[in-house]
């Protein structure tokens, strides 16, 4: 039994066999971010010596780097994001199957804290189950580039006046992009892309409760 935790003290810990230790340090807002980042980092490289390869740290470097530029740039877009996210009525995240962790994480995020409602779609599902909702005025979705359905998606979004944030990489019609460093690379996106939807559920969720939302007390 393999336990990937961030609390090597843990029951669950003490009942493995082996212990992988996230060493993503305490959150201190109850919500897994960090943690949530480092337990992909760790899976990534288990994954990658199980198929036999010999994957290494280094190997997650970009990503560092890239999560770090995303955040000490936050200035330049988390204000224009926060009054997108927080004017619309229907909030969703869209990314390709492979990354579906990120959409969910990302819906996920909002609901935790701030307290939306918000949902996460495969990006060629999105097509199928929630196209529709896009009717309704005030549809807003944080997509992640990387499905052969994108471009789709993003018509039918900008045909029914819906606002679309690209993450990473930018895509016609997206009222925002939010651009991080090596964001064609898949490893990166996945473990940096979250941090969009983090850091803006951050801040509305500051807002809401210097605001007096009883809902976040």
């Amino acid at each position: 039994t393999v336990a990937v935790t961030n609390d090597p003290a843990s029951r669950l810990a003490g009942e493995a066999d082996v212990v992988l230790p996230l060493l993503a340090g305490v959150e201190e807002g109850g919500v897994a971010c960090l943690t949530f980042q480092a337990t992909l980092a760790v899976l990534h490289l288990l994954a990658g010596r199980l198929l036999g390869g010999s994957p290494s740290v280094d190997e997650l470097r970009p990503a560092v780097e890239a999560a770090a530029a995303l955040r000490n740039s936050r200035q330049s877009w988390l204000p224009e994001l926060c009054t997108l996210l927080d004017g619309a009525a229907s909030l969703h995240a869209i990314a390709p199957a492979e990354r579906l962790s990120s959409a969910l994480q990302s819906a996920l995020m909002l609901r935790e804290g701030p307290r939306l409602e918000a949902h996460g779609h495969e990006t060629g599902d999105w097509l199928h189950v929630d196209v529709y909702l896009t009717k309704r005025p005030g549809y807003a979705a944080l997509l992640f580039p990387g499905s052969r359905f994108d471009a789709d998606v993003m018509r039918w979004l900008t045909e029914r006046g819906s606002t679309a944030i690209a993450i990473g990489r930018p895509l016609e019609g997206a009222a925002l992009t939010i651009p991080f460093p090596s964001a064609d690379e898949p490893l990166v996106q996945a473990l940096v892309e979250t941090g969009v939807a983090e850091l803006a559920a951050a801040e509305l969720w500051r807002r809401g409760v210097e605001a007096g939302d009883q809902a976040l007390v």
